[in-house]
């Protein structure tokens, strides 16, 4: 019967050595990061890279390695206690060459003062010495000569000098690539605001609202994973991104360092995040604008930004097409003192059919539109706001509202009412209920998306509106495109729906004849003007079942 044991303790079985080749993705550029990481623990002041013949020699002028076995000791860093400190080296770097066929090592010890150059050495690796299956000899130099550091030769027939600038870009120390200096940048270059935090500095930038995918650079390896906190002002977006100095706290996924580990520490480092944040958008514009909720956070971490100014967009239609720039918003400008500001959900077609109305009441100067951003400022919670709408209209003296048609699903139909008025239901700040009336001569009795000719309009007798205004009306109201593989351009589905607007409109607004009048002489103007000579003029004489006769003259 086998005993259990009394205590277990931890440690690392002899077949890991056997995996060792699957801890990097063994590519170029990353092989290329944990040398790099490697020269500049070594206190390497640059790095030569060069590519020749499949060939990638790495060659530092840092202190050299010590000793050749640590090299092959799997988990064993070697490095000093400053830099075993800062950074918890893994002792896994030197396994991004395991998978190369053939690796050589050249290495010398940097000379202490006034003494004579130290012995260099020379061992050639393959597969087998990583997994610890062969052992590795190795063979001291002849080479005399004053240089010191570590050089690295290993197979690679694909590499390019790409890999080289990508690893390059944000590493801390010169870099050349065959006797070439490769270019390199800040990582925070584009920051308009930096401060230093726990080793870490922290750089903001206000570079519109698509979050940054590379939050994080560890001296030149860029971490992904970190999402660190982005804070949306007014009028943009500001993030930040975070550059390590030397920070022991801040645990990253080993070997790779890739990824960050999920620390509270990390929770440390997003609010440090948030509260750079502020002080950058403060440094930067004194007198920013933010949402109430946003100067409510930088308060509570003692950043006292301005109550944002009291500028709103003026209220316009949305249209029914993304696409259309008439939906575009407006610059913010200065309240109005009897401004009403339209906190309602209205469907593009109401929008259109109330800012008919409300352009021929005069009135369009009262309308604001609504912004939730701005709650809890004393200045926007005192506006009167509007918590609903009602479309009235009388036909053949009878009065009904479109709203609760729509909700028993019977919508108004096509017709010509006496009357419409739109009214908007208001409350104040102090909770007292009223309401606008606002004359109207259009209206929709449904709110689907549908082709012109099977809409339900609502024309009041005595409006004055044109044909061409109420197809442009319905156009900004329903045209939609669609994006399916089968339908027509653009530009073909938007001629197409505002030609059969037009049409619709014609029919509804005149009389038969003047209908087909007005058909046929658009048709004449498409069709057949261009073919005209710009000194001759035609008549064309046209009944049904016989050829069209034509004058040219």
């Amino acid at each position: 019967m086998n005993r259990l044991p009394a205590t277990i303790r931890a440690s690392v079985h002899e077949d890991a050595i056997g995996r060792v080749t699957r801890f990097f993705n063994a590519t170029t550029l990353e092989t290329l990061n944990e040398l790099f990481q490697n020269a500049r623990r070594a206190g390497a002041t640059r790095v030569d890279v060069r590519i020749a013949g499949g060939v990638v020699t790495v060659t530092d002028d840092g202190a050299g390695i010590a000793d050749p076995a640590a090299l092959l000791a799997f988990g064993r860093t070697g490095w000093n206690a400053e830099t075993t400190r800062s950074e918890d080296p893994a002792g896994m770097g030197v396994y991004a060459l395991a998978r190369r066929p053939r690796v050589i090592v050249r290495s010398r010890r940097r000379p202490e003062q006034d003494t004579a150059p130290s012995t260099g050495w020379q061992i050639q690796l393959t597969p087998e010495h990583f997994l610890g299956k062969k052992e590795a000899t190795v063979e001291t130099t002849a080479d005399r000569s004053s240089w010191h550091g570590t050089a690295i030769s290993f197979e690679d027939d694909k590499a390019h000098e790409v890999d080289v600038k990508t690893a390059a870009r944000y590493f801390p120390l010169p870099v050349t690539c065959n006797g070439a200096e490769v270019q390199r940048s800040s990582f925070l270059i584009d920051s308009l605001y930096t401060e230093e935090w726990n080793g870490i500095r922290i750089g903001v930038s206000a570079v519109g609202h698509e979050p940054l995918r590379r939050e994080m650079n560890f001296h030149g390896i860029l971490v992904e994973n970190v999402r660190l906190p982005s804070v949306a002002s007014i009028e943009t977006c500001w993030h930040t991104r975070a550059d390590v100095v030397d920070c022991p706290r801040l645990e990253l996924v080993l070997p790779a360092r890739r990824e960050v580990v999920r620390t509270p520490f990390l929770d440390e480092l997003h609010t440090a995040c948030r509260r750079t944040i502020y002080r950058g958008m403060l440094a930067v514009d004194p007198e920013i604008d933010v949402p109430a909720a946003v100067r409510a956070e930088a308060l509570e971490l003692g950043v006292r930004l301005p109550v944002a100014k009291p500028l709103l967009r003026p209220w316009r239609p949305a249209c029914a097409d993304e696409y259309s720039r008439r939906s575009d918003p407006q610059h913010r400008t200065r309240v109005a003192p009897d401004a009403v500001v339209l906190d309602c959900d209205l469907e593009p077609c109401d929008q259109q059919a109330l800012w008919r109305a409300a352009a021929r009441a005069g009135v369009t100067e009262r309308l604001w539109q609504a912004d939730s951003r701005f709650e809890g400022y004393e200045w926007y919670d005192r506006l009167t706001k509007t918590t609903s709408m009602t479309t009235r209209y009388i036909l053949n003296g009878r009065s009904a509202t479109i709203e609760d048609q729509r909700d028993n699903l019977t919508p108004a139909r096509t017709c010509r009412p006496e009357s419409i008025v739109f009214t908007l239901h208001t409350r104040n700040a102090a909770g007292n209920e009223d309401k606008i009336d606002i004359p109207g001569d259009i209206a929709f009795g449904a709110t689907e998306e549908a082709w012109p000719e099977n809409l339900d309009l609502l024309v009041a007798a005595d409006s004055a509106i044109t044909p061409a205004e109420l197809a442009g009306l319905v156009h900004d109201a329903f045209f939609s495109v669609s994006d399916s593989v089968e339908a027509d351009s653009y530009d073909t589905q938007f001629e197409r729906f505002h030609e059969t607007a037009l049409d619709v409109a014609l029919e509804l607004l005149m009389s038969p004849d003047e209908a087909t009048i007005e058909k046929i002489r658009r048709a004449a103007a498409d069709a057949v003007a261009p073919l005209v000579p710009r000194d001759r003029r035609v008549t064309i004489e046209i009944e049904p079942g016989t050829p069209a006769t034509v004058n040219l003259q």
